[in-house]
């Protein structure tokens, strides 16, 4: 199964859509972070703590194109924020029981989401999401961290504290970079008389992405450098990439 390397080298449990997620975070051109949950109630404010401990390693770094946001228990009262920030990527941290190992940390999928998800904020994760998509036009991503404990008036507990003291930081050194437009990559196709016609996977710095639905498929000519190259649009877990299919060379573009 593909893996995220944010979530391999934090050591966790993994759920379907999490491949991809560092790579979308390294190419998105505009990012906003926001912290979600209450950190007067232990672990409920892991997203809180992980989003607060990134602003301070960023400091003034990528501003330009990242934002992040502390929404503790109203996330809903930041939608102006953002939405005048134009992000291409919403990436929420929140505490989330998925029933895993306490620490764990895990990409939330909408559709397993209930509306009246577990969480203490008046909006639930799942229609803040789909509210941004639709309003702002971004992609939405939730990264859970599984709670031990969400106890008024008791600290973090320490496996909880161990994830967020990993996850900041991996999270900083991506988003610190400039986005990467062009992405080298290796393109696996289905096998048959249609040769290269209907790509199947995609490899992104050792990370294989499976290709569900080809969206779009056409011939692009560069005139100038007499070069022309297959482009398809295509919809994975982890959202939509374009993949420019060349002679000697390809590359991904997440959209």
């Amino acid at each position: 199964m593909p893996q995220s390397k944010i979530l391999n080298r934090t050591g966790v449990g993994l759920v379907p859509g999490g491949a991809g997620l560092d790579l979308e975070l390294r190419a998105a051109p505009r990012v906003v972070v926001l912290g979600v949950g209450n950190v007067g109630r232990a672990d409920d404010g892991a997203g809180i703590r992980t989003a607060a401990a990134l602003k301070k390693r960023l400091g003034k770094k990528g501003r330009s194109r990242l934002k992040v946001l502390l929404g503790h228990e109203t996330p809903e009262n930041l939608t102006g924020e953002i939405r005048r920030f134009r992000p291409d990527l919403v990436l929420i941290l929140d505490a989330a029981a998925g029933g895993k190992k306490p620490g764990s940390v895990f990409v939330l999928e909408r559709k397993d989401m209930a509306v009246e998800d577990i969480s203490s904020h008046r909006m639930p994760l799942a229609l803040l999401a789909d509210y941004l998509e639709k309003s702002v036009g971004c992609r939405v991503r939730i990264l859970g961290i599984e709670p031990r404990s969400c106890r008024e008036g008791v600290s973090l507990s320490a496996p909880v504290r161990k994830a967020v003291e990993t996850l900041a930081p991996l999270l900083a050194r991506d988003l610190a970079e400039r986005p990467h437009r062009h992405i080298p990559c290796r393109v696996f196709f289905y096998s048959g008389y249609k040769g290269r016609e209907t790509p199947r996977s995609v490899r992104i710095e050792g990370c294989e992405l499976k290709i569900l639905e080809v969206l779009d498929r056409k011939r692009v000519l560069n005139a100038r450098r007499k070069t022309e190259a297959e482009v398809y649009t295509c919809r994975l877990e982890s959202g939509q990439v374009k993949i420019f299919v060349m002679p000697h060379r390809c590359w991904a573009e997440f959209r």
